[in-house]
């Protein structure tokens, strides 16, 4: 989470979310700070940050905390920025870059840079640069900022492993900020075949959520002083209407011996492109969207058709082809 507006006077146990740990650098009670929630069973290590909050380096710094991930057997890094609007963080990050890309296999770079993307000016454009000279990719392009006159593209995610990235997402929070919230999953190799549990932002009931904020009685919230009690009556109603409405899902994540890191590369390379082509509607983007759908299609055909060979070859003993026959039924 990025602009928290967090300082000392708040706790971690009055902002605590149960069965999830919190990890968070603050400015103060008037704009920035980062905070990230995990769940109680992942092991996270704070291996960067920036400099806390003085009067005299405020608003003008960009905050971030780089925090080391551990998942399976190899840890990741996942940093997360928030950039104040008259800053260029270009120089920041590229050092991140330059010094973390290297140390580990997958690296995630996310939050609020406030460069906007869909515009091409030096500022843009420099950060683009950067991304390009470490093989990074932004993987979102739609705009994730509204504001009366038009829209930016200012909340990024960007990574140096486009290809265990899925369900990058982005849904509208209308009645909690101007920014969309950006979700995505990353695919690791599975330990276990537990389901996973999820809250599905993309199939919810906007109406009932809708109502549900407005079933509230709001009467009692604008005769209250202290802002300590109105943040707290604020954030239990939020999280009610998270928890009613936002549904929760389980999915297992299915392992097919024919899928290959190409099909995967191919997979996210058409998702943005259909993506680009929603918020464009141009003829030319449809088109290429096209030709990648089909070359994932083309693919995953032939990917098919390699292993069913390899593995249905006459060449095989009895013994190893009825084996792969029997495989076939789970």
């Amino acid at each position: 989470m990025t602009e928290t507006w967090l300082g000392d006077v708040i706790s971690d146990q009055m902002i605590d979310i149960e069965g999830y740990s919190l990890l968070r650098v603050d400015r103060d009670r008037h704009g920035g700070g980062l905070c990230v929630y995990y769940k109680n069973n992942l092991s996270l290590k704070v291996i960067k940050s920036s400099s806390p909050y003085n009067s005299t380096n405020n608003a003008t710094i960009t905050e971030y905390m780089l925090i080391e991930v551990k998942s399976g057997s190899e840890p990741f890094l996942l940093a997360l920025y928030y950039n104040p609007p008259d800053n260029d963080c270009s120089e920041i990050l590229s050092g991140h870059l330059e010094e973390f890309t290297v140390k580990y296999h997958h690296t995630f770079f996310i939050g609020d840079f406030n460069t906007d993307l869909l515009k091409y000016n030096y500022r843009s454009n420099r950060f683009r640069d950067k991304l390009s000279s470490m093989s990074c990719t932004c993987l979102n392009n739609e705009p994730t900022y509204f504001y009366p006159s038009g829209c930016s593209l200012l909340d990024l995610f960007i990574t140096d492993s486009p290809e265990i990235v899925f369900n990058l997402n982005q849904v509208s929070m209308p009645f909690a900020s101007k920014h969309d919230l950006i979700f995505a999953s990353l695919r690791f190799s599975k330990t276990n075949e537990t389901p996973i549990t999820y809250r599905d932002y993309k199939n919810y009931n906007a109406r009932r959520l809708h109502d549900g904020f407005h079933s509230f009685d709001w009467t009692p919230f604008f005769g209250i002083t202290d802002s300590d009690i109105l943040l707290d009556i604020l954030n239990n109603r939020l999280k009610f209407l998270h928890d009613e409405f936002i549904p929760l899902r389980k999915q297992k994540l299915k392992s097919n011996p024919w899928f290959n890191r190409a099909i995967e590369v191919a997979i996210v390379d058409r998702d943005i492109a259909y993506s680009n082509w929603k918020r464009t509607r141009n003829s030319s983007d449809e088109l290429h969207f096209k030709r990648l759908r089909n070359r994932v299609n083309i693919l995953i055909r032939d990917a098919k058709r390699q292993h069913d060979s390899n593995n249905f070859n006459v060449r095989l003993s009895s013994r190893q082809l009825w084996s792969n026959v029997k495989k076939l039924g789970g």
